[in-house]
């Protein structure tokens, strides 16, 4: 493992978070999984939070209840997480989505990003 520092701009606030890390280096999944997994779950998390924190617990309790996997794992399994939302905010969640989306824009060239986003659509 080794331990790597990420910094996002937030376009909805003038916050800058950052954030330390420790991300797997073999998965087996490709060089860079554990932080597209990571930067896949700050922008749910985040899109989540800005809501509110009700909100994040609930789909997150949801995630967790239905599938026994936590938030972070809907890099891995974006159809769960759709399903999730589409449950949460009915046809509200594809503003969701799209609020995700906007917040990994600059990524969107990396492929396992852009096919996250392509199946978290569907």
């Amino acid at each position: 493992m080794f331990k790597t520092e990420f910094q996002f701009g937030i376009r909805k606030s003038s916050i800058v978070p950052q954030f330390f890390c420790i991300v797997p280096t073999s998965t087996g999944m490709g060089n860079n999984y554990g932080m597209e997994k990571v930067l896949v779950g700050l922008a749910i998390e985040h899109t989540l939070l800005q809501i509110g924190k009700p909100v994040f617990d609930k789909v997150e309790n949801q995630f967790q209840r239905k599938y026994q996997h936590s938030l972070i794992d809907g890099y891995d399994y974006p159809q769960y997480l759709n399903e999730i939302l589409r449950e949460v905010f009915g046809k509200s969640h594809s503003d969701i989505i799209k609020s995700i989306e906007e917040f990994l824009e600059e990524f969107k060239h990396d492929q396992p990003i852009e096919t996250f986003i392509e199946k978290i659509k569907q």
